[in-house]
């Protein structure tokens, strides 16, 4: 049980970096678009820095969870 468990973790935490790169490339995008006003682009950033702060949550809570295991796992 402990192993599937942990494999699932670490799937999750595969998950949550692809999403964070796919944030990370629409910030370039937004970056480079020429025809979007500064506000426009601060907005979208905005929206966009919450989302990644919320991935970056959940991978913490991951970590926490994938120690948790190891450590029940040693004893």
């Amino acid at each position: 049980m402990n192993e599937w468990r942990h494999r699932n973790l670490r799937i999750n935490l595969v998950v949550c970096q692809t999403i964070i790169k796919g944030y990370l490339l629409h910030l370039d995008t937004i970056e480079k678009e020429p025809d979007t006003s500064i506000e426009e682009k601060f907005a979208q950033i905005a929206k966009i820095r919450e989302e990644i702060t919320k991935v970056g949550t959940e991978i913490d809570i991951l970590k926490k969870e994938i120690n948790l295991l190891a450590t029940y796992s040693v004893n």
